[in-house]
């Protein structure tokens, strides 16, 4: 196993445990607003949404066929960030041997 592939995964699982703490400690909709009112709060959310940008290409570049990425896809939009780290956690091997660092 890649050393890497520990460290992807922890992230994955500790991204998770914060979602879910979070779906139970507030209220979705009312705080995302109260987020997109203020100007660091949008930053913020841009911020998010040019990593979904940045990662989707390596989903399409990395993946077979044409399912997977548009899972993959789906699934980033879902869980945010989380997403992309199991998926490096999952590909992490291949990422670095593809970099020339395996």
């Amino acid at each position: 196993m890649h050393p890497s592939r520990l460290i992807f995964g922890a992230l994955f699982v500790a991204m998770m445990g914060a979602i879910a703490w979070a779906f139970g400690a507030g209220e979705f909709w009312k705080e995302f607003a109260a987020v997109w009112a203020i100007p660091w709060g949008r930053i913020g959310l841009l911020d998010l949404g040019l990593g979904f940008l940045l990662m989707i290409p390596l989903f399409f570049a990395f993946e077979r066929g044409l399912m997977a990425p548009i899972l993959w896809t789906i699934t980033l939009l879902l869980l945010g960030n989380a997403a992309a780290a199991l998926w490096f956690a999952i590909n992490a091997r291949e990422i670095f041997r593809r970099l020339g660092r395996a």
